[in-house]
């Protein structure tokens, strides 16, 4: 059973998302919170495998709890439903370490792949986060001419790809008949040339910079 936790301020959204996912047999909501605050009083009497978390909350908003639930609960996947599609938002709380992000008006098709793709250990962005994501990174390159993509090799590039195709460590190093300690080595490196912090950031990075 996939445990769930809800975390949003409006009762009509909570509502909506309990009546969508009580359709799923393999889905148990253990929890809900109208605010950063109840999150964490959830969490400490059952932890959940995700929290569907909003922005927009009083008493720590949703980017003050993601950042403390992925350092306090880092097996606990955080999966933002938001109502706000810029770019700001979006980046600002993947780097507080949301696994993902997905717009309110998202389906239900979508969520259930969203959670799916985050307890596989995969990062998720609907398509319109996705393009507001690539959209931005391209303003900011118009607007600095002195970016440039950082050097990687042609190996690092390969790996780069095979983790965008969701490939898993382990399958990398069969298929490129490499170690895993050697595969391990080459994706710290990768995070350090590209100056992000998980593979979150660096699908978003290969995305916006067609690497994937």
């Amino acid at each position: 059973m996939i445990k769930i936790v809800i975390a949003d301020d409006h009762e009509m959204v909570i509502d909506g998302l309990m009546a969508v996912l009580e359709n799923v047999e393999e889905y148990q909501v253990i929890g809900k919170a109208n605010s950063g605050h109840e999150v964490l009083q959830v969490l400490q009497k059952e932890l959940p495998d995700i929290i569907l978390m909003d922005i927009d909350m009083p008493n720590m908003n949703g980017m003050e709890c993601t950042a403390y639930v992925k350092k306090h609960y880092p097996e606990v996947k955080v999966l933002i439903l938001s109502m706000h599609g810029d770019a700001a938002h979006i980046k600002e709380v993947l780097n507080k370490g949301a696994d993902g992000y997905i717009l309110k008006n998202t389906g239900k098709k979508e969520l259930v792949q969203a959670i799916t793709a985050l307890l596989l250990g995969k990062s998720y962005f609907d398509q319109a986060v996705t393009n507001e994501l690539i959209s931005d990174h391209r303003s900011d390159e118009r607007k600095s001419k002195s970016w440039r993509m950082p050097d990687l090799s042609e190996r690092e590039k390969q790996i780069i790809k095979m983790i965008c195709d969701e490939k898993t460590q382990v399958q990398i190093s069969d298929e490129l008949s490499l170690s895993e300690h050697t595969v391990k080595t080459h994706r710290k490196n990768i995070l350090r040339k590209l100056n992000v912090k998980n593979t979150a950031g660096l699908v978003k990075f290969a995305v916006e910079n067609k690497l994937s």
